[in-house]
């Protein structure tokens, strides 16, 4: 009986995750989604976590060491063998495990940030690339309408038979490259499912439309002294130089102790190294502050292209719509048609790139000026 019940209990198990799997697979992927699912899964997060625990071991444990080796330290009145090295343990070592600490656990916190960032990146490359996807199929229907145009006029003795071969020849490339965006498609989302941490063939639906945000909203985030601010704060380049600088200064305050006015040439080579890493760290920040500045030059340069760009989709569409009505009046050949049509579906694929651009550099923003990014 108990042998029964086990099997029956195994078996609605399986039953269960059978269903869960159905489930899981049914569910509609959001943006908010996929970055839960890439911080939880993506294995540089773990990598991430495993390294600021392991610097919060090392830190404290070097902390007792070298509380233990201060306490030896100043019992002597007298300088004694050895004193060099236990410096060294006492008072640089703690600083070298502490800054690595933070680093640790700036890195943690970036990590994150940067999963989320690209988690996003994936998602709304993959949005972008269907988008392409749909205007190819938009173009290929109106390449269509006009084959069919084409073959009305050739039967009515209107056309000539060149103006159909024309017509047939540019449905031919709009299938092509709308052939093209399926596979572009489908290498969009093995690379979500890749940034996510899953098989990259695994079956994907997306949710709901996901809208944009308007420029309007995006630009009351941006301010250029801020943005520089939280960078200098949160960049890891800059946490490193300045722990640079701080273990410098250490060794520094070792020098003096340990040297003094006797070895002049050992505390010339920590006076020197201290300038050094100081005039390090001002490399590092200019660099970072010319990085954000260049960011938020090119996120203000967007903004004015977007406008021009979306009156550039307006006025293509109104002239392929002109061009269609002369064409089926008999006053426009059917060139002037493909060449309105071709004009907008690159005004249109511009525009949808460029937005898209616009958006991922804004999260950028986001991301080099130490802003969540979720």
């Amino acid at each position: 009986m108990k042998k029964l019940w086990l099997n029956i209990t195994l078996v609605g198990a399986i039953l269960l995750l059978w269903a869960a799997g159905i489930v899981a697979a049914g569910d509609l992927l959001t943006l908010r989604g996929a970055v839960e699912q890439t911080v939880r899964q993506n294995p540089r997060m773990r990598l991430a976590e495993y390294g600021l625990s392991k610097s919060v071991i090392e830190y404290d444990k070097k902390k007792d060491i070298a509380d233990g080796y201060r306490k030896i330290m100043f019992s002597f009145t007298e300088n004694f063998e050895g004193e060099a090295a236990l410096f060294w343990a006492a008072i640089v070592e703690p600083v070298m495990a502490e800054r690595e600490k933070l680093r640790a656990e700036k890195q943690k916190e970036f990590t994150r940030n940067q999963l989320a960032f690209e988690a996003q990146e994936s998602y709304l490359r993959l949005i972008k690339t269907k988008e392409q996807e749909a205007i190819a199929a938009r173009s290929l229907g109106r390449a269509r309408e006009l084959k069919r145009l084409a073959d009305v006029g050739f039967q009515a003795g209107t056309m000539a038979r060149s103006e159909v071969m024309r017509a047939e020849a540019q449905v031919s490339a709009m299938e092509a490259a709308y052939l093209q965006l399926e596979s572009a498609v489908a290498i969009a989302e093995a690379t979500l499912n890749m940034t996510m941490g899953r098989e990259f063939a695994a079956p994907m639906q997306l949710g709901k439309e996901f809208n944009l945000p308007e420029v309007d909203e995006i630009h009351l985030d941006l301010d250029l002294e801020l943005g520089i601010a939280r960078a200098l704060n949160n960049n890891i380049d800059v946490l490193s130089a300045r722990s640079g600088a701080a273990i410098a200064d250490a060794r520094m305050e070792y020098a003096s102790y340990r040297f003094g006015n006797y070895y002049k040439e050992d505390y010339a080579i920590a006076e020197i190294s201290q300038e050094e890493a100081a005039l390090h760290v001002k490399l590092v920040e200019d660099r970072v502050r010319l990085e954000i500045f260049a960011l938020y030059q090119r996120l203000a340069g967007k903004e004015k292209q977007l406008e021009a760009l979306q009156k550039s989709v307006d006025l293509a569409a109104e002239s392929y719509r002109i061009s269609v009505l002369r064409y089926e009046l008999g006053v426009a050949t059917q060139g002037e048609v493909v060449d309105a049509l071709l004009n907008l579906s690159d005004q249109e694929a511009k525009l949808l790139n460029e937005q898209f651009d616009y958006y991922l550099d804004y999260l950028n923003w986001r991301l080099k000026t130490g802003l969540e990014v979720s």
